[in-house]
């Protein structure tokens, strides 16, 4: 899942997860309102990794998990990857407070960054 409020970040992002052909389906959403919609059906697909845009209007990065932390299923762990423009010290640092944050990678995302993170965490 890509979640970004950038809809040009997105379908790039989109292009690269396509390229690295490292996932069977890629579900982009343009709000982190949105993505907690689409967790919270379980009649939608299961998502196993989510990249995600740290500063959005309304909720940033760090808020979603927050409240994705309240709707969670035990049965279904999510690794996030935080998408910052720089990571910043403290971004990290409140990165390790939130158990599904595994890691950040600077935008854009590439091929290699890409598959590197898969064969990390799958």
């Amino acid at each position: 899942m890509l979640i970004d409020d950038s809809k040009t970040d997105n379908f790039y992002h989109e292009y690269i997860l396509r390229k690295a052909d490292v996932a069977q389906e890629i579900v982009a959403i343009e709000s982190a309102d949105a993505a907690l919609e689409y967790l919270a059906n379980p009649d939608l697909p299961e998502i196993d990794l989510i990249y995600l845009d740290v500063n959005m209007p309304r909720m940033t990065g760090f808020e979603f998990v927050e409240a994705y932390q309240k709707i969670k299923s035990p049965a279904r762990p999510i690794t996030v990857v935080m998408l910052p423009p720089t990571p910043s010290q403290r971004d990290i640092q409140r990165s390790q407070a939130l158990t599904e944050i595994r890691q950040h990678v600077t935008k854009p995302l590439t091929v290699e960054a890409v598959r590197e993170i898969t064969n990390k965490y799958f």
